[in-house]
């Protein structure tokens, strides 16, 4: 079964965390706009979790077949800042410039730092009206 369920814990998603546990889920509210664990080679926890995602994916990630996924992984973009650190572009600037939504790539990033480490499951949720396109399978 399930054992932790990766959720954003801000704006709409912090109503969706809060539903599933409701419901008895183990769910993880991760909040992506903290500050970053590695200050210093971080802008934000957000550019820590899309990082860490992106070097997953390198080292050892298996993904499904799945295009939107496959497009949401690959369409991020990054800069550095004044003082050198990581900056992965908001979500509101890949919104903009996808005309969408990454939706499936951030319910990975959010099952990895939940301690995902393993085979991705993917399914759908109904949550109060909403659906999360989405939901890490924990080993």
């Amino acid at each position: 079964g399930v054992e932790r369920i990766g959720g954003d814990d801000i704006g709409v998603g912090g109503g969706e965390t809060d539903l599933l546990r409701r419901r008895g889920a183990p769910v993880q509210g991760i909040n992506v706009s903290e500050s970053a664990v590695e200050r210093e080679r971080f802008f934000n926890r957000r550019s820590e979790l899309w990082w860490q995602l992106r070097e997953w994916i390198r080292d050892e990630g298996e993904l499904p077949n799945d295009r939107k996924l496959v497009e949401d992984l690959t369409a991020p973009k990054f800069s550095y800042t004044g003082k050198g650190q990581i900056k992965v572009e908001s979500k509101d600037e890949m919104k903009k410039r996808l005309g969408r939504s990454s939706d499936y790539a951030d319910s990975l990033m959010l099952a990895l730092a939940a301690g995902y480490d393993g085979r991705i499951e993917t399914w759908e949720i109904e949550t109060g009206g909403s659906l999360l396109p989405s939901v890490s399978r924990m080993p």
